[in-house]
């Protein structure tokens, strides 16, 4: 996925890794299937066409050298995200944290053979704000374990968020190629600490994503026409729509994370109108509903978080006041009960309309905002 704008910038180097480079990284999962511990292991070669800089992750455009009896992708172009803690400017830069160098990995690998490390990130885990209180006071050993624990949470969301959008994958959202991950040579032959858990310090995990050739929302006023700005503006608000369905909370949605992707043409007699497909992209920080989240506790975190207004709106306003642009858009009512009436879980069920949306399927709304609709079984009060 590449933006024509400056967000994306782009760059030949970016640590240890070159325009030109050839990676060699192992298949943990293809296609949204994780590979288990006697399947996994295949490695691909793939060369490093283009660097873009400005992301939580390592972002890179890869040509695929070999490999394709894997992936079924032979020669092609393909999207490669790399969660190293090392090079990524702008985790780095969100913590507060120094540029890497070689004295602070030092440190963090002597953090790694004494097993502070391990202590560092269970207190990270399971004490209450410890990062708050303590953040300030961090080495480098301990800033550096931060980020990579930090990169494996980012690794693992991302590609959860993938793994439950699989229908919209292609569609909505990039298809998900492969997960990956990519060795680091530990600094002494002799240093192989035992992993906690999911923590492996030298290995870097990643994702591998269909490449879109397209353009960021912001940008579409270059490159597209005026007719069509409704249209694709309505596309991504959407697609932001849709995540509820699936349990998604999307933290970073922003119209720099659409890519608006030119698809055929559409004839309509002797003219032609280039459509246009959007897709979301960056999922790393999405936030999924827990089994534990009551009705009332998820849709107020939707609402407060309001992923529509947070394109449409700033959509909006930029169209209007820069090309007096009058955009169509009005913000999502389905979670306002929630945010709006403060209803207890208990009191929000005593009054809440239930509908029946599908077999299998419910949805619960206040009073104040139910709206009927054709074909669907209705009932008041607790089930």
């Amino acid at each position: 996925m590449q933006s024509a704008d400056k967000s994306s910038a782009q760059s030949a180097t970016l640590g240890d890794y070159h325009v030109g480079n050839i990676l060699t990284p192992r298949l943990t999962g293809i296609h949204g299937h994780m590979l288990d511990t006697s399947e996994s292991g295949t490695t691909i070669r793939v060369r490093i066409d283009k660097i873009i800089t400005r992301t939580l992750s390592c972002a890179l455009a890869v040509r695929l050298v070999e490999g394709s009896d894997q992936l079924q992708e032979a020669g092609s172009l393909l999207f490669l995200k790399l969660f190293d803690r090392r090079f990524s400017k702008q985790l780095r830069r969100n913590g507060g944290i120094d540029p890497w160098t070689q004295d602070k990995e030092s440190a963090y690998v002597q953090s790694i053979q004494n097993g502070s490390v391990n202590q560092f990130l269970n207190n990270l885990h399971t004490v209450p704000r410890f990062r708050i209180d303590t953040e300030e006071d961090w080495d480098d050993a301990e800033n550096e374990a931060f980020l990579a624990d930090e990169s494996l949470r980012l690794f693992t969301t991302e590609y959860t968020a993938y793994d439950r959008l699989s229908n919209h994958q292609g569609r909505s959202i990039p298809r998900l190629v492969a997960a990956v991950d990519i060795d680091i040579a530990p600094p002494s032959p002799g240093l192989a600490p035992t992993a906690e858990g999911d923590f492996e310090p030298f290995k870097v995990k990643g994702i591998i994503l269909q490449y879109l050739e397209g353009l960021n929302l912001w940008d579409i006023v270059k490159h597209c026409p005026r007719s069509s700005w409704q249209g694709i503006v309505d596309q991504a608000v959407d697609i932001t729509r849709m995540l509820g369905e699936y349990g998604i909370l999307n933290r970073d949605v922003r119209p720099e994370n659409f890519i608006v992707v030119p698809a055929a043409p559409a004839t309509h007699g002797q003219d032609q109108e280039t459509r246009y497909r959007v897709f979301m992209v960056d999922l790393a920080l999405c936030k999924f509903r827990e089994e534990y989240e009551s009705f009332a506790q998820w849709g107020m975190a939707k609402e407060t978080k309001n992923e529509d207004g947070a394109v449409g709106l700033r959509m909006q306003k930029r169209l209007k006041m820069d090309h007096d642009f009058d955009l169509k858009f009005e913000s999502s009512l389905a979670y306002a009960q929630w945010g709006d009436t403060r209803e207890t879980d208990e009191s929000f069920m005593a009054i809440a309309i239930k509908e029946v949306v599908r077999p299998g399927e419910v949805s619960y709304t206040h009073p104040k905002f139910y709206k009927p609709q054709k074909k669907l079984a209705v009932e008041c009060g607790k089930q």
